[in-house]
């Protein structure tokens, strides 16, 4: 197999376990939403938090923009 295949059938398979961790993410913000009912939704702390776990990361920067479009995500979930 030449190594452009084998890099794309590794994100491939990437790809899947981040869908099936997304989605899980998804489902697990839907009843923080349903434990929040009435509550703020909008958490800047904890976002800043998780923000900061990126940062130990070789590509953080790219890893902070694609968190904060799931936490707009996950706040849609909830509301």
């Amino acid at each position: 197999m030449d190594p452009l295949t084998e890099l794309r059938n590794q994100i491939d398979a990437v790809d899947h376990q981040l869908m099936i961790l997304l989605n899980q993410r998804m489902e697990l913000s839907k009843k923080v939403g349903l434990i929040k009912q009435g509550g703020r939704i909008y958490q800047p702390d904890r976002e800043r938090e998780i923000l900061g776990y990126a940062s130990e990361f070789e590509n953080a920067h790219q890893i902070q923009t694609l968190y904060q479009l799931i936490f707009q995500l996950s706040r849609e979930l909830q509301e």
